[in-house]
């Protein structure tokens, strides 16, 4: 009887430890299987067949943005990702077509060659995208190179940038050696950063002493900068640091309304928005920039607007903003000048080809009692809303669930008056121009 009882237990031990071995077994298998990476490479070019610097986005099954991967001077790419990826998403701005393709992979790679193709080309009706507001490692809390930078701006289809890291020129000559795939003009800037609040100086390579007592002495130092630079006011409604010397307003060129990511119930932007309209109405003609003040590259404010297609990620967020200004001098001055001007408009997809009377946003338009508004907008991913804002009060909206309106408007308009146009797009898009000013 012991010793059947002492064989029983032999084989319940045995198949006990083979049953553990099994399952320890099984889990390294699994382990393995869900560590193993997935490659995903390709080869992005435009319609003439020359490659490209795009981004590409991978998205998982649950909508959630994987990683972002930013293709090479000979349009490749090349990444590994520990989830399998569902969506792969392609794009370079708001000029270009964005590709989404679908992923099926059942092995552990996968490559891919697309065409990217331009529906619009507006450099050659002599319109310009731009960023203003960037850091690099040469800011103290900086991550990127500036390299690194030049192509993140050349992913979303930019053609100029102040590199603006703080109380540090970024010369152009910095860029000297970095390699392009269109032409790329880099201003000389840096990020005025003071005990009184911070001010981008653009097309500048003059670093005054940033140590100032009081504002009589910061002005004193903008007055001396040479014509062509740019005196902006950066975040003006910064929650730690907002912007106090509203009564030396004439001291600048423009105003930052729009900073960082778009979201419609984003008070600092809002309140930018809303006092700069409050300056026009006083008298000022101050200009307004953007920019998304990106100190690294992985922050969620920098996910771009094409990716909400997919991605519930960032419901509430979209692509940071770029400024287009017209130009007929595609050269560091001819870009200064315009911004200055205001002959620009801001977005984060929405493209505002407007012109009232046939001038340009910033333009001074003699008193006519007839004036005809020529509206042209175009958003690919689906334009929402237009407001005609006059004198900061909406006079007509065109609600429409289109991606191109054309449109005149004729308007009603005394000396004195300003006119601005806002667009409200699908996935958050949104765009406003400088003021048209009548004199």
């Amino acid at each position: 009887m012991k010793k059947r009882f002492f064989m029983i237990s032999i084989i319940l031990t045995s198949l006990l430890v083979s049953i553990v071995v099994f399952l320890v077994f099984k889990d390294s298998i699994r382990k393995t299987e869900s560590h193993k990476l997935i490659s995903i490479t390709g080869t992005i070019k435009d319609s003439r067949g020359e490659p490209i610097i795009a981004t590409i986005s991978v998205i998982n099954s649950e909508g959630k943005i994987i990683t972002r991967e930013i293709s090479n001077l000979d349009g490749r790419f090349s990444l590994k990702v520990k989830q399998k990826p569902n969506t792969l998403i392609i794009s370079r701005g708001p000029e270009y077509e964005i590709i989404v393709q679908s992923l099926d992979i059942t092995g552990t790679t996968y490559n891919t060659s697309v065409t990217l193709n331009r529906f619009i080309n507006l450099s050659k009706q002599n319109w310009y995208s731009g960023e203003l507001h960037q850091h690099t490692n040469k800011s103290d809390d900086g991550k990127v190179h500036a390299d690194q930078v030049i192509r993140y701006n050349q992913s979303r289809g930019l053609r100029f940038a102040g590199l603006t890291d703080h109380n540090h020129v970024f010369s152009s000559d910095d860029y000297t050696n970095t390699k392009r795939d269109h032409p790329f003009l880099t201003l000389s800037s840096y990020e005025l950063t003071t005990s009184l609040g911070d001010y981008n100086i653009l097309n500048s390579d003059r670093l005054p002493d940033y140590t100032f007592e009081n504002f009589d002495d910061l002005k004193q130092t903008l007055d001396q900068m040479n014509q062509t630079s740019i005196k902006q006011i950066n975040h003006p409604f910064k929650e730690d640091d907002p912007f106090q010397f509203w009564n030396h307003i004439d001291t600048f060129d423009v105003m930052e309304i729009w900073h960082g990511i778009f979201r419609y119930d984003d008070a600092k932007n809002k309140n930018a928005k809303e006092k700069w309209f409050e300056l026009l109405n006083s008298g000022s003609q101050i200009r307004a920039t953007c920019g998304s003040d990106n100190h690294y590259l992985d922050r969620i404010y920098l996910l771009n607007r094409e990716e909400t297609i997919i991605s519930n990620t960032t419901e509430t967020y979209s692509e940071v903003p770029m400024i287009y200004v017209y130009t007929e001098s595609f050269t560091k001055n001819g870009i200064a000048q315009a911004i200055k001007n205001g002959n620009s408009f801001l977005t984060n997809g929405p493209l505002i080809l407007s012109r009232l009377n046939n001038q340009l946003p910033g333009s001074q338009i003699l008193y006519n009692e007839s004036n005809q508004l020529s509206l042209h907008i175009i958003d690919q991913l689906g334009i929402n809303q237009v407001n005609v804002i006059r004198n900061g009060t909406v006079v007509k909206t065109i609600n429409t669930n289109s991606t191109e309106i054309k449109e005149t408007i004729p308007l009603s308009l005394t000396k004195g008056d300003w006119v601005v146009i806002e667009c409200y797009g699908e996935h958050n898009g949104y765009a406003i121009t400088n003021p048209f000013f009548i004199s």
